[in-house]
C-alpha cells in the first residue's frame, strides 16, 4: 500500500489506481509483479521512503517525456502501461509554493505555529504550514480540490472549474508575486528588452522562448510602454502598510489598507493580535504601530523628471518621534527624515522616474510607540515635457487627493507580462 502511495505521487495514478482499497471491490495492479518486487525492495531497503523515490525517479519510466503518440493512443488511451509520463496538475500547496518560489518571497523555515493563509498581512510560509479550520475551510483551498480534513484522501480529484483561472488572475498573491518577479536584482541586471524576456521564461519555466514568443513578447511589451496612462489625481495615490528594514532600506512587504472610516484608512482583513492597533492613515498624516510603519505611495504615470516638497512633523514631547523615508522601488532610499516635537523639511529636487515606478513615503515608529501621530502630505511636482497633452497631469498634492476610493493597483507592463506567464498551463502542470 505504502509504495503505492508513493509511486501515485510521481506518476498521478497508482499501480493499484484504488489507492484505498486493495480488496476484490478494487481495481486490480497493472503491474502486480512490479508491485511486489517494489515492495520487497522497500522492505529489504529498511523502509526508506528516500531510497523508494530514488529507485522510482532513476527509472527510464520515470523519466518518460509527455508527448504524445498517435499509435499507442489507439492502443492504450489510458497510459494504462505507461508509455508516457502522464500529465498532471500541481495540487494547492505546491502551485502556491511554486509561486512564491519564484517570486523570492518563499519562507522555507522549518517547523513553528500554522498561519491562517487568507489573513492579512498575507503570509509567505510554506503552505502545508496552513492553518485548517474544518469547519470553514479556505475557498482557494476547495477552488483546487483541496482534500476534506473529514475524510481519509488516498488520491484527490482533479477537477477544472472557473474559479482555478480566476484565482490566477485575481489573488493578490499571484500578482504581488508577479510584481516581485521584476523587482528582482538579476531582472533589473540584465541590458536588453530580448535578455529580460528570456530570464522571466528561466525563472518561471526553466527554458528559454521560442522564437515566436519572443517576437509576441517583444511587440507587446514595446506597443503597452508607448500607451499613456490615463488618470486622474487621486489614482497615482495608494494607502498601506508593511515591516521597513532598516539594513535593506526597504519595505519588507507592502500591505494596501483594506478599511476607510472616519476620514482615515485603515488595516482591514482578519487581523489576529494587536500588532496594527492604532494604525493609520489620513489626509495629511497619520499613525504607524511599533511593528508596521504606515505607507502612501505614489505611481508615476510616465517617464520624467519630479521634485518633492514636504513637512514632516510631530507635536508631541512624550515618545522618541518618528522616522520619515521615501523611497523607490527602482532606485532604493531616496531620503530619510527624523522628527520629534519638530518639524523637518522632506525635499527632493529633479528626481527621474520611469512609467510605473513607485514613490512610498514611509512613516516609522523609532523605538516607542507612544504619541506617534504625524503631519506628512507631500507634494509632487513633474517637469514639463513638449509630447504631452495641455491636460496631462504635473502635480500631484497628497492632502488634496486624498481618497476614500481604493485605487485599482496598475501593473507595469513588464509585471503584466510576468502575470501572464504565472498563470499559464505550463507552470500548473507538471508536463
Amino acid at each position: 500500500v505504502m509504495v503505492n502511495r508513493i509511486w501515485l505521487h510521481h506518476f498521478g495514478e497508482g499501480i493499484v489506481r484504488t489507492p484505498d482499497d486493495f480488496g476484490t471491490r478494487g481495481q486490480p495492479p497493472s503491474h502486480p509483479e512490479l508491485l511486489d518486487y517494489l515492495a520487497s525492495r522497500f522492505m529489504e531497503d529498511g523502509w526508506s521512503i528516500k531510497k523508494m523515490h530514488r529507485l522510482i525517479m532513476l527509472s527510464s519510466t520515470y523519466q518518460q517525456s509527455s508527448d504524445e503518440n498517435p499509435r499507442y493512443e489507439q492502443i492504450d488511451p489510458d497510459n494504462k502501461w505507461l508509455w508516457r509520463m502522464n500529465r498532471r496538475r500541481l495540487d494547492f500547496e505546491a502551485l502556491r509554493d511554486t509561486i512564491l518560489a519564484i517570486g523570492g518571497d518563499l519562507d522555507l523555515s522549518m517547523g513553528g505555529r500554522p498561519v491562517r493563509l487568507d489573513a492579512e498581512p498575507y503570509p509567505v510560509r510554506r503552505t502545508i504550514y496552513g492553518y485548517v479550520d474544518r469547519r470553514s475551510v479556505p475557498n482557494m483551498f476547495t477552488a483546487f480540490d483541496f482534500a476534506s480534513p473529514d475524510l481519509t484522501t488516498g488520491q484527490r480529484e482533479n477537477t477544472v472549474v472557473p474559479q482555478q483561472a480566476l484565482f490566477m488572475m485575481n489573488s493578490p498573491l499571484v500578482v504581488e508575486q508577479a510584481r516581485n518577479v521584476v523587482r528582482r536584482v538579476d531582472f533589473k541586471q540584465q541590458a536588453n528588452l530580448e535578455a529580460r524576456i528570456d530570464l522571466l521564461y528561466k525563472l518561471i519555466y526553466q527554458r528559454s522562448p521560442t522564437d515566436i514568443e519572443m517576437r509576441l513578447a517583444k511587440d507587446y511589451l514595446t506597443s503597452d510602454a508607448a500607451t499613456e496612462w490615463q488618470t486622474t489625481p487621486e489614482s497615482a495615490w495608494e494607502y498601506g502598510f508593511g515591516e521597513y528594514v532598516p539594513t535593506l532600506k526597504r519595505l519588507k512587504q507592502f500591505i494596501p489598507m483594506g478599511n476607510f472610516a472616519n476620514r482615515a484608512w485603515m488595516p482591514g482583513g482578519k487581523i489576529l493580535d494587536g500588532s496594527l492597533r492604532g494604525v493609520n492613515l489620513t489626509a495629511d498624516g497619520g499613525n504607524p504601530g511599533k511593528t508596521y510603519a504606515v505607507v502612501r505611495r505614489w505611481t508615476s504615470p510616465r517617464d520624467g523628471y519630479i521634485s518633492i516638497e514636504g513637512t514632516l512633523s510631530h507635536s508631541s514631547n512624550d515618545g522618541d518621534g518618528v522616522e520619515g523615508h521615501i523611497v523607490s522601488n527602482r532606485a532604493g532610499e531616496l531620503g530619510s527624515w527624523v522628527a520629534h516635537a519638530s518639524k523637518s523639511e522632506t525635499k527632493l529636487a529633479r528626481i527621474h522616474v520611469y512609467r510605473g515606478e513607485m514613490i512610498d513615503f514611509i512613516t516609522d515608529c523609532r523605538e516607542n510607540p507612544r504619541s506617534d501621530n504625524f503631519k506628512w502630505s507631500p507634494n509632487i511636482k513633474m517637469e514639463p515635457q513638449a509630447n504631452l497633452s495641455a491636460d496631462a497631469i504635473m502635480e500631484w498634492r497628497a492632502q488634496r487627493d486624498f481618497s476614500g476610493q481604493a485605487r485599482a493597483r496598475r501593473l507595469t507592463a513588464w509585471e503584466k507580462f510576468a502575470q501572464v506567464l504565472l498563470e499559464t498551463n505550463e507552470l500548473t502542470f507538471v508536463n
